[in-house]
């Protein structure tokens, strides 16, 4: 099981050269991490969290003191300009007109113009930085000390190092687990200046809806033959054994779809686990401690798109029962969630808040309306292109790298905390990547917890080491 401590030691940097030296119970917390961890370190960067607030004042300060302000509102004047030549240009090209040639000489000229205000830009930003450094060092400030990097993008912290970031926070958030665990976080000095100017801030995390061993899916073909593949792998679960016939559920689909007969499902699950109860409960705390809106996402809408898109090419009446039975299924277990939200949020009265399901049919027709503004972007289709081959997932991955965009479609809010555990790293990348400057996303990602086993999370553990609550 990987540590902070074993991975510096592994990595073969001293903890005395590492930002972890006085990190306490977060150093030695297990983390199942599925993914890398590198170091990084950059002489010409502060990476000492102690000191970020400091850092940040004197670069602010240098900053307010030159011509950077200028030259921005320069370059914004420009780029306006320029929508309206293209706008006028592209008009043109419509009607089948050709393009003014003072209009194509105008916005050649604003090109020309933007890229030496961006270098002009660049050289005073370099020199700002160079100060900056120099009268940190100066102060005693500690630059260049060695940090660990989850997947090349969320550096390890804890809450007592984000705290000196935010003061308000309070020193016993009263959760379980807070001062214990370390955060996968990234930009809290860029949250730090949206709160300080006090823009509009969301929070966006929530569980899976079921584990490994949880839930079943039963084919049986047209000659008697049974098969039973774990929904979540799509595979035989972990519990079976001997000759199946067939490596795979969509294997299994894509030879025999019209020798499908029955789909069933066997329904392990006896209730929320510890992990998915703390994974309703930290949304709301986060949301209480930065003052922030919140919307809490419970997958049953891409669970079902996955089974829709499986039978796709079934028997209509077989495929029919096989939705209603899975329908029943996922809703018995959103209404235990939605339950201990209901009870969650009762000790969170000042939290407004928006549920994301299956049923909440209004919320997610404006979640696939505001999502379409950006998945219609040239490069947004090229990322969407890239997330997965299998087309069966596609709509379901879709959902799932968009999630943490919510509070953008439904409330209009660009700034975004995701809460939520470490694997959704590759959510928040490319979650990012798709909406680009459209959404400012800043990451408190946590570890998995482990299972009664003590070895597995209680996601991939086996249904008696669940540890239901």
């Amino acid at each position: 099981m990987k540590t902070i401590k074993n991975q510096l030691e592994e990595l073969n940097i001293d903890i005395k050269d590492s930002v972890y030296n006085s990190f306490g119970k977060p150093l030695t917390y297990p983390m199942a991490a599925i993914g890398s961890f590198d170091v990084y370190t950059n002489e010409d960067d502060l990476y000492n969290f102690s000191d970020w607030m400091r850092y940040g004042e004197i670069l602010n300060d240098l900053t307010a003191n030159s011509e950077v302000t200028s030259l921005k509102a320069e370059i914004e004047e420009i780029n306006t300009k320029n929508k309206t030549l293209n706008k006028s240009m592209k008009e043109a090209f419509i009607k089948g007109e050709k393009p003014d040639e003072k209009l194509q000489e105008e916005a050649k000229k604003l090109r020309v113009q933007k890229k030496a205000l961006k270098l002009q830009l660049e050289e005073i930003e370099a020199t700002i930085t160079e100060k900056c450094i120099s009268k940190c060092k100066e102060e005693g400030l500690t630059l260049g000390k060695n940090i660990l990097r989850y997947k090349k993008e969320l550096m390890l912290n804890s809450y007592e190092n984000i705290r000196k970031i935010f003061t308000f926070l309070p020193e016993d958030p009263e959760m379980p687990y807070f001062k214990d665990m370390p955060f996968y976080t990234n930009n809290l000095l860029g949250l730090k200046e949206v709160i300080d100017n006090k823009l509009p801030l969301a929070v966006e995390g929530g569980p899976c809806l079921f584990g490994l061993q949880e839930v079943y899916v039963v084919v049986t073909l047209k000659d008697g033959t049974e098969y039973k593949f774990d929904y979540n792998t799509a595979h035989y679960g972990p519990e079976d054994t001997g000759e199946l016939g067939c490596e795979s559920l969509e294997a299994l689909v894509n030879n025999q779809s019209d020798m499908v007969s029955d789909i069933k499902f066997l329904d392990y699950k006896k209730g929320l686990t510890r992990q998915e109860y703390y994974e309703l409960l930290y949304p709301f705390k986060v949301a209480q401690m930065f003052n922030a809106k919140l919307v809490l996402p419970l997958p049953d809408l891409s669970y079902i798109k996955y089974l829709d898109a499986l039978t796709a090419n079934m028997d209509s009446e077989v495929r029919e029962i096989a939705m209603e039975r899975f329908r029943s299924l996922c809703y018995r277990i959103s209404d235990l969630m939605l339950d201990k939200i209901d009870e969650i949020a009762k000790d969170y009265p000042d939290v407004e808040y928006i549920l994301v399901h299956d049923r909440n049919t209004e919320v997610c027709n404006k979640y696939y309306s505001e999502r379409k503004k950006y998945m219609e972007r040239s490069k947004s289709r090229d990322i969407i292109k890239r997330l997965t081959h299998n087309k069966l997932r596609q709509q379901s991955i879709l959902d799932y790298v968009t999630m943490p965009a919510l509070p953008l479609y439904l409330y209009g809010i660009k700034n975004i905390i995701q809460i939520d555990c470490m694997n959704e790293v590759d959510s928040y990348r490319k979650c990012r990547n798709i909406h680009k400057s459209g959404i400012n996303l800043f990451s408190l990602l946590y570890p998995e917890y482990l299972s009664r086993d003590g070895k597995h999370t209680v996601f991939y553990s086996k249904r008696e080491d669940k540890d239901y609550i």
